[in-house]
Parts: structure tokens; C-alpha cells; sequence
């Protein structure tokens, strides 16, 4: 019994070993999901905030441009911006100021080349906000799904590493009983033994006393 119970322990051991470990891995790729959901969320709004503040000065037509532009700077750097929509900001920037589309440059007034491309602007700058809008809202769902998936298994591993610390005492209390049990037999079989002896050697000296006594009692 000792034996089966002290391989029962080590194997409970080796377990929940393991399972803190898979515990830290888990904890450590959930700090790093949480990292990367807490940059990228703050990234997401900034860029629709500034895109809310750029298209609010553009369509105003009397805002600080300048600051317009560095707003526009700020979002077209972003490494989600389609392609299209900034070549499109790109193409706002190196201007400077809006400015009219080639085949518009000889036919068509400033004042209308200005309403051309800021509007052009304005309406991309509010498809982007859509489309941060919607990519941080995702960002968001993802990051419930990966907190539930990261509590629902930490449960689990909490529950089976309770389990094996239950299983460890349990066997651990019946070894430390059965050790003691076992060091009361051997006890009690070194006594029995050594009674034996004495009693043999008591028994072979009667015998010899018997043995003369009736060579003895025969003369």
C-alpha cells in the first residue's frame, strides 16, 4: 500500500505541476493579449478622434488648416489606412492646401477645386472614422472572447490543481498511517522474534534438564 500510494503522490505531483505551468504560459500570453488590446484601443481612438477634429475644421473652411493637417499626418501614418484613402491624404498633404484634380486645374474655379477635393477629403476622413469605429468595436468583442476563453480555462486548471493538492493529502495521510502501522508490526515481530529466541533457548535447556533427569531417575 505504501508503495501504490507514494507512486499515486508523485504522479498527483507531476500533475498539478503541470498545470501551474500551463497556468503561468496562459497568464502570460493573457498579460500580453491585454498589452497589445490596451495599445491598439487607445491607437484606434486617437486616430477617430483626430479624424472627428480634421473633417470638423476642413468642413468649417475657416479652422486651423495647419492643425487639420497635422491631424491628417497624424491618422494617414497608421498602418491600418487602406492604400487608397492614404494616397488620397498623401495627396492632401503635399499640397499644402487643397488643391483642384488635374483635369480640373484649367476648367474649373478655385473656389470650386477647394469644395472638390475637401470634400473629397472630408468624405474619406469620415469613411475612415466608420471603419475605425467598427475595427475598434471588433477589437473590443475580441478582447471579451479572449478574456472569457482565459478565465474558463484558468477555472479548469484551478479546479484540477485543488483536485491533485486534495489527492496528495488524502494519500499522504494514508502512507503516514500505513508507515506507522508498519513500523508497529516490526516492532512488534522484533519482540515476537526475540521472545522466540528465548523461549527456544529455553525450551532446548528444559529439554537437556529432562533429559538428564530422566537418564538420572532410569540409574
Amino acid at each position: 500500500d505504501v508503495v501504490t500510494l507514494t507512486d499515486e503522490i508523485a504522479a498527483l505531483n507531476a500533475d498539478m505541476d503541470s498545470k501551474k505551468k500551463d497556468m503561468q504560459a496562459a497568464t502570460e500570453i493573457r498579460d500580453k493579449e491585454k498589452a497589445d488590446y490596451k495599445k491598439t484601443h487607445t491607437d484606434y481612438s486617437e486616430s477617430i478622434e483626430a479624424v472627428t477634429k480634421a473633417e470638423t475644421v476642413i468642413s468649417s473652411k475657416s479652422g486651423d488648416v495647419s492643425q487639420a493637417m497635422m491631424l491628417i499626418q497624424t491618422v494617414s501614418n497608421k498602418r491600418y489606412v487602406p492604400a487608397n484613402a492614404q494616397r488620397v491624404l498623401d495627396a492632401f498633404l503635399e499640397t499644402g492646401t487643397p488643391a483642384p484634380p488635374s483635369e480640373l486645374s484649367v476648367t474649373a474655379p478655385e473656389a470650386n477645386a477647394y469644395e472638390f477635393q475637401s470634400g473629397g477629403v472630408v468624405e474619406m476622413l469620415e469613411k475612415l472614422k466608420d471603419k475605425f469605429i467598427d475595427e475598434r468595436t471588433a477589437l473590443e468583442k475580441s478582447e471579451l472572447s479572449q478574456r472569457h476563453a482565459y478565465d474558463m480555462l484558468t477555472q479548469d486548471l484551478k479546479a484540477s490543481i485543488e483536485n491533485a493538492q486534495a489527492g496528495i493529502t488524502s494519500k499522504s495521510q494514508a502512507r503516514s498511517n500505513d508507515l506507522q502501522l508498519v513500523a508497529g508490526r516490526q516492532g512488534e515481530l522484533q519482540d515476537t522474534s526475540s521472545t522466540q529466541k528465548d523461549d527456544t533457548k529455553y525450551l532446548a535447556d528444559l529439554t537437556a534438564g529432562c533429559s538428564t533427569t530422566a537418564k538420572d531417575f532410569e540409574t
